[in-house]
Order: structure tokens, then C-alpha cells, then sequence
């Protein structure tokens, strides 16, 4: 039996090596979904804390040397990491990025205060056609829901370590160009 949980293992594959360099070979919107577990480079930050991590295991994160890098050095990785994951995803396809279980937490609240907050605002259209009979549909507003998606941008921005001004950035980014009719 090949086939578990509709994933084909046929034409299902795991690459062993570094991400970037496995990722520039992919073709373009080739990939349902691509499941990480990203450095947080938090080793140096163990290691000014003069925590002994490496008693507790040989391997650890802090000890390996791949968590390590000087902060502008990881935020370029992760932003190639990411721009190669918007290469290849197919259009409808889905990325899922672990992380800290508070940050997780906070993030699924916000989404939910933001789906609450969209359902608020929605026109719901119906129309009755020959062909296909009934149809519902449901038109979102974004424009009042603005500072729930700051919410959303500010504690993303945390989690990534993004500076003051690369937040403000991209919160003045949605209101220029990605609602900039609704505002």
C-alpha cells in the first residue's frame, strides 16, 4: 500500500541538506506544501546566557554550530528561505512554519478575533441562476478589520525580530497598496 493519508509516497520526497541550496533546484509552483521547523538562532543567545546546554545533550542546538549566525546574517537566510517557498508553492498551496507555542497561541487568538471581525462585516450576495440554482457569497471587507491585521503584523514582526521601522514599514505598506481602494 502506497498511499497514506492521500499522500502518494510515490512522488512524495525528502531532501537532506542545506534548504537554500536544495530550493534554487526546485521548479517553480511545483510544491503542494513544504512543513519547517526554521533556526531561530537563538545559540548565541544561549551561550551569552552561560547556559550549559550541552550536559543535558551532545547535539543541542546551541553547541551544533548551525544556530549560531550573527543576527543580519540569519534575517538573509530566512528571507531567501522564505522567497524560495514563494517561488515553488503552487498558487493554492500552504507552508507551515513551527514556532514558539506563545507566539502560536497569540497568533491563532488574533486570527480568530479577525475571522469574528470579517464575518461582522460581510455582505452576503445571493443570486439564483438557471444553471446552477442558489449561490451564496460572501464579500469581505478589510477596512475595518485594519487593526486586527496590525495586530497580526506587529506580533509577527516580533517573533522575526523585525526593527521599529521595518514594522512600520509594512504596516503602511498594506494601507498604500494592499487596501488602498477600500481606505
Amino acid at each position: 500500500m502506497n498511499q497514506i493519508n492521500n499522500i502518494d509516497i510515490r512522488t512524495s520526497s525528502l531532501h537532506k541538506g542545506d534548504c537554500l541550496n536544495i530550493l534554487e533546484k526546485v521548479p517553480s509552483e511545483s510544491i503542494d506544501c513544504i512543513i519547517t521547523d526554521p533556526p531561530y538562532n537563538l545559540g548565541i543567545f544561549m551561550h551569552k546566557r552561560g547556559t550549559n546546554l550541552k550536559k543535558m545533550r551532545d547535539n543541542q542546538f546551541a553547541y551544533a554550530g548551525w544556530d549560531n549566525l550573527e543576527f543580519e546574517e540569519w534575517q538573509k537566510n530566512m528571507s531567501n528561505f522564505l522567497e524560495q517557498c514563494s517561488r515553488i508553492l503552487k498558487k493554492r498551496g500552504t507552508l507551515i512554519v513551527f514556532m514558539r507555542k506563545d507566539i502560536k497561541d497569540k497568533l491563532v487568538e488574533l486570527c480568530q478575533e479577525l475571522m469574528d471581525d470579517l464575518n461582522l462585516n460581510k455582505i452576503r450576495k445571493i443570486t439564483n441562476g438557471a444553471r446552477n440554482g442558489r449561490v451564496e457569497l460572501d464579500e469581505f471587507k478589510p477596512k475595518p478589520s485594519k487593526p486586527i491585521f496590525d495586530k497580526i503584523d506587529a506580533l509577527l514582526a516580533e517573533h522575526y525580530h523585525f526593527t521599529p521601522i521595518e514594522l512600520d514599514y509594512i504596516v503602511n505598506y498594506d494601507v498604500k497598496f494592499r487596501m488602498s481602494d477600500e481606505l
